[in-house]
């Protein structure tokens, strides 16, 4: 690995892919000055403060040794600013094992020593799993990219809430004066207004780089009311709640119809055969994209649900009519926050909306549990009956940084009128439709 300002290279083993490097950050915001040197200006130097904090940087190319981790990367999920169950280990090496084996894969670790306990063993204090690919958009241009194995819906780093500042610092450095410099470093699908990404729009500006927001969606999030009725009532009108609350009381009356969750200490695979078998049975199995319809995705499924379980991350929910399930639903937690995978509903059952019915009992659980403070839907940006009962929103971008490098620089600036060419585009196409389409008598 290349040297850059502030750091020592630790370990130079010919024979391992792991590369360590010490940065010195400060607790205080650094500020950047121009800085001559014989082969190329750096616009970046670490002014000095007083406490220096010592990070020590990791770079790991095998996932296998991701594994002798387990329990540092967990207690840092538990402790991170921005929480994210796709990046938990348990999530993580499934998915990288059956769904995304072969890429050029980079894990960026950062380690520092335990405020509490100085004397003591380190911490891991960041994460930021990576991707090299050779083109960006076309384009002959290798990008660094946030890990986004499939049925990842959210790339935010896992970073320790107590070093957001300093693990931000450390791997912007990491990026302009590591080995493989890259001219772009896409940091895709973050939380927009979580710490992580406040932090690295923050001192991206400071350093001066050139940066674009390529890409910003915004998605249903549910977070909780002083009641659930009380979430309710602003959410859907009288009439709709009137509705559902008909429909369910006609499924109680062709026989009985009750919720169900599975419990911390029961079993999970009964539940997890279930909701697979109940997916594929209807359009998502006939069109070969149910989890079941491929061996690897039932697979992955399977080893991470389970594991999610195990560590008491797993919230099954189901509507179960006749005792057989007729709508299931799949969410995880991770710190604080949790997400909503996946729901599947029985289409025989159609015309009494299972589906809605279990959404809304979830909104139910989900005002009883107050240690969960949020849970992002992952849905698209215009699914309508998510956004029709979930009432708060987040955003979720897409930030493109070039990392100090002229062809980065090139490419990342001129992506806002490229943007504008194509908007101009699709406008004149609208006109053209519009002026070639006949006039009504």
């Amino acid at each position: 690995m290349g040297e850059g300002v502030g750091q020592e290279v630790l370990t130079a083993n010919p024979h391992s892919k792991t590369e360590c490097a010490t940065l010195k950050i400060r607790p205080a915001r650094p500020a950047y000055l121009p800085l001559r040197t014989e082969r190329r200006t750096l616009r970046s130097v670490i002014k000095p403060a007083h406490s220096p904090r010592l990070i020590r940087t990791v770079v790991i190319r095998d996932v296998r040794e991701l594994e002798t981790l387990n329990s540092l990367w967990m207690a840092l999920a538990k402790d991170a600013a921005d929480p994210n169950v796709f990046y938990e280990p348990w999530w993580l090496l499934p998915s990288l094992r059956h769904l995304h084996a072969g890429r050029d894969v980079i894990f960026l670790l950062m380690f520092v020593r335990n405020p509490n306990c100085p004397t003591g063993s380190e911490i891991l204090c960041g994460m930021f799993p990576f991707e090299l690919a050779p083109r960006y958009r076309g384009l002959p241009c290798r990008v660094l990219r946030l890990l986004r194995p499939t049925y990842n819906r959210l790339c935010t780093p896992l970073v320790h809430r107590e070093f957001v500042t300093e693990c931000v610092g450390a791997l912007l450095d990491w990026t302009e004066h590591n080995s493989a410099r890259t001219p772009l470093v896409e940091f895709r699908f973050i939380t927009g207004e979580g710490r992580v990404a406040q932090e690295l729009h923050q001192q991206i500006s400071e350093r001066r780089w050139t940066a674009f927001q390529s890409e910003c969606t915004i998605r249903a999030l549910l977070k909780p009311m002083p009641t659930a009725e009380l979430y309710l009532a602003s959410a859907l009108r009288g009439k709709h709640r009137k509705e559902f609350h008909r429909l369910e009381k006609r499924l109680s009356e062709m026989g009985p119809t009750e919720y169900r969750c599975l419990e911390p200490q029961g079993d999970a695979g009964p539940w997890i055969a279930s909701f697979l078998e109940l997916e594929s049975s209807g359009w998502k199995g006939q069109n070969g994209s149910s989890l079941a319809s491929r061996e690897e995705t039932r697979r992955f499924f399977e080893e991470s649900a389970l594991e999610a379980h195990r560590h008491r991350q797993l919230m099954m929910l189901g509507l179960f009519h006749r005792n057989k399930p007729i709508a299931l639903k799949c969410n995880f937690f991770s710190g604080r926050g949790s997400v909503a995978f996946k729901i599947a509903f029985d289409e025989n059952f159609e015309r009494y909306s299972p589906g809605m019915l279990l959404e809304i009992e979830n909104v139910r659980r989900f005002h009883d549990m107050r240690e969960i403070a949020w849970m992002d839907s992952t849905a698209e940006a215009q699914h309508f009956m998510i956004n029709r009962l979930w009432i708060d929103r987040r955003s979720v971008e897409t930030l493109v940084v070039s990392p100090n490098r002229a062809w980065g620089n090139f490419i990342v600036s001129g992506f806002p009128f490229l943007r504008w060419v194509k908007g101009a585009m699709h406008l004149s196409l609208q006109e053209s439709m519009l002026r070639k389409r006949p006039e009504k008598n």
